[in-house]
């Protein structure tokens, strides 16, 4: 009958050696979006992420913008939302055919990219009969905002400029100069989610979790080494000298230590610090706290108590997955040195 582990055990196992780890699977960006979670995976978290480590936060600020907008337009009246009609295309690699170089730029706004670079205030050259059928875009509404975004989002030498593909990017300058309708950058909203939802929420929580800055993962795989000569000098030594086989007992504490430091770095955790619902708070988050007492004029250092709140994990979803790594790791440990010391203790070359 074939040997079949525990379900518990199974699933820790899996966890480190199938690449079946997933942070957090509770959490979604959604989640994090609507402010439903707590440090250290809060909103203010995330926005701190992308702007310090990822640098992506125009995909944010465009994400909220968009929404904002979006009801701003609809709730305008009727007569004022028919002079912004929808595109009647929808983007695609076809855009790119768009003939952007109909649009004028009027004579106060600068370009580097005479055909690419997403116009500000613009004017098209038309024939009289388009004219007549379309709506003046000067007059719609929201056009100063409009032309504010496609300078902010939109434009090459702007530093909040998306990445978003071409063909996108050429479909929003060519329609968001003719209307203002949110249509034209529903799909760009769209795509900015995707990015945030496939890359930069696996990237924050995978951040967030972790407690432990970059010396504190060498120094857990430094002594991981350690343990791992330790083992290593144990079983030469009693091979070697022809010594009791019980001295490899000692096998068992250097295997435990080895692989409990290698799986805590690898998981970039401190378990003394998380079992005391404690993290270490990333450098860039306690200058920002600085800057923002700085700004407010209150007091020029941050006080001890201030640091401790932001050292305290309060989310119930971190708080749950810092016991749980701390049972994978230990079980994983303690049933690998047991196995390794069972292996090397039933083996002897003792002299008869």
């Amino acid at each position: 009958m074939p040997f079949i582990l525990p379900p518990a055990l199974a699933k820790t196992f899996a966890r480190w050696f199938t690449q079946a780890q997933s942070d957090l699977q509770d959490v979604s960006l959604e989640t994090i979006l609507k402010g439903n979670t707590c440090q250290p995976i809060s909103m203010r978290e995330f926005k701190l992420f992308l702007q310090n480590k990822e640098h992506s936060a125009e995909n944010l600020d465009f994400y909220y913008w968009f929404i904002d907008y979006s009801e701003r337009f609809y709730q305008l009246p009727e007569h004022e939302r028919a002079m912004s009609m929808p595109p009647t295309e929808k983007p695609s690699v076809a855009s790119y055919a768009l003939p952007l170089e109909t649009l004028i730029k009027q004579p106060s706004i600068k370009s580097s990219r005479d055909s690419e670079e997403p116009p500000s205030d613009y004017c098209t050259e038309k024939e009289p009969s388009e004219l007549l059928n379309e709506k003046d875009p000067a007059n719609q509404p929201f056009r100063e905002e409009v032309n504010a975004v496609l300078r902010t989002f939109f434009n090459y030498d702007s530093e909040k400029e998306l990445n978003i593909d071409g063909y996108l990017r050429r479909y929003i300058v060519y329609h968001a100069n003719r209307t203002t309708h949110p249509e034209v950058f529903a799909a760009c909203h769209a795509k900015v989610y995707q990015i945030m939802e496939q890359s930069s929420l696996r990237n924050f929580l995978h951040h967030a979790l972790q407690n432990i800055r970059y010396d504190g993962i060498v120094f857990r795989y430094s002594m991981g080494f350690f343990f791992f000569l330790s083992v290593a000098l144990t079983l030469t030594l009693t091979f070697l000298f022809h010594t009791s086989r019980w001295y490899r007992l000692f096998v068992f504490p250097c295997t435990f230590g080895c692989m409990f430091y290698v799986l805590s770095g690898r998981a970039g955790m401190c378990f003394r610090r998380a079992l005391r619902n404690k993290r270490q708070v990333p450098l860039y988050e306690l200058d920002q706290e600085h800057a923002d007492l700085m700004k407010n004029q209150k007091r020029k250092t941050l006080d001890i108590e201030s640091v401790s709140d932001m050292k305290s994990i309060i989310d119930p979803h971190v708080l749950n997955y810092n016991k749980l790594m701390f049972m994978h790791t230990f079980s994983v440990s303690a049933l690998t040195a047991l196995s390794l010391t069972i292996m090397v203790v039933s083996l002897t070359n003792e002299p008869e």
